[in-house]
């Protein structure tokens, strides 16, 4: 969904409920029993997206933005004899201030400002041959902030 209230401005939201689950028996080997979440799906997700242009300004138009996700709690791989593990939800805010000048665009960037660390990969038997029997985890991108220039064509 996208709403323009005024002028410049735009704001939009999206988001989206999953409920899926096994309906029967995977192979053994699998590990996924009937009625066991799919890997990966959360129940619910969303994101809030604001973004202002400002009028131009002579050559250049300044822009401002943020973003908020939310990833809902969410079961890992199936795993050979073990549960599968439920994951806790997580929230990133990313923020965006730029500017259009002619054929150019400069913007400067902060991602996961909260610094949020949540689940995006998990193995609790362990995924390759380094990591052997032990858990394995993967963790959100940390903090990051960035410049990009961008070129129109």
């Amino acid at each position: 969904m996208q709403w323009r209230p005024v002028d410049h401005l735009t704001l939009g939201w999206s988001g989206a409920y999953t409920s899926a689950n096994l309906t029967s028996n995977t192979p053994p080997i699998v590990g996924g029993l009937n009625g066991d979440p799919l890997p990966w799906a959360p129940k619910w997700t969303s994101t809030v997206n604001g973004d202002y242009r400002f009028a131009p300004m002579g050559d250049w138009a300044p822009y401002v933005g943020g973003s908020w996700r939310y990833i809902g709690e969410r079961a890992s791989d199936f795993q050979f004899m073990a549960s599968q593990v439920v994951l806790p939800a997580y929230n990133t805010f990313d923020a965006r201030l730029g500017v259009d000048w002619h054929d150019w665009e400069l913007e400067l960037y902060g991602k996961n400002l909260s610094n949020a660390k949540g689940y995006t990969a998990f193995s609790a038997t362990g995924t390759s041959a380094a990591s052997g029997l032990s858990a394995t985890a993967a963790l959100t991108a940390p903090r990051l902030f960035g410049i990009v220039l961008r070129a129109k064509f």
